[in-house]
């Protein structure tokens, strides 16, 4: 089984920012897993408009971004038909600044999945990105977080196998194999 990191294809499409002086927005962006769904207050992302000519002219038809590790946004649709009742995320509301109804994922699937022996070992593979998993532990698994790195989204193939053809913005890099 191969497993993938979320990542925003930078070169083909434009993307959401969170303002980094909102507390709600860092809560987010430092959250660990943990539920945020009780005390849960929309925070303002921006679609990033760009300085230059090339930036400019990236595309606006996305329905998914994933600028930074564990921040995952993604249209009302998908939101609906990918994460609704799975169980390993909480799907909570977002405003954007260009009005679309977009939703912030986080997942609160957090297990012990990378296997390493010393902290080197998991910042070599973290500056890699190349990570061994266990294979008992991501046996059966979707979309996970590890439960030291938690700042990062992985899936599985069978989710990419599932789900992957519905998202427009992101892609899923391999990472690993179990």
């Amino acid at each position: 089984m191969k497993i993938y990191k979320i990542q925003h294809l930078h070169s083909i499409y434009k993307f959401y920012l969170q303002d980094e002086r909102d507390s709600l927005a860092i809560k987010a962006f430092s959250n660990d897993g943990s539920t945020l769904l009780d005390d849960w207050k929309p925070f303002h992302i921006s679609l990033f408009e760009g300085k230059t000519k090339k930036e400019k002219s990236l595309s606006e038809d996305f329905n998914s971004s994933c600028y930074d590790d564990g921040l995952l946004y993604v249209s009302d649709s998908i939101s609906f038909e990918v994460f609704k009742g799975l169980g390993e995320a909480e799907i909570l509301p977002v405003l954007t600044s260009d009005g679309r109804d977009f939703k912030y994922i986080n997942v609160i699937n957090k297990i012990p999945s990378l296997k390493f022996n010393s902290k080197e070992e998991l910042k070599e593979m973290f500056r890699s990105g190349k990570y061994f998993f266990d294979d008992k532990s991501v046996n059966g698994q979707l979309i996970f977080r590890d439960e030291v790195l938690t700042s990062t989204y992985f899936v599985t193939d069978a989710f990419v196998s599932k789900y992957g053809d519905k998202f427009k913005g992101i892609s899923f890099e391999e990472v690993g194999e179990v």
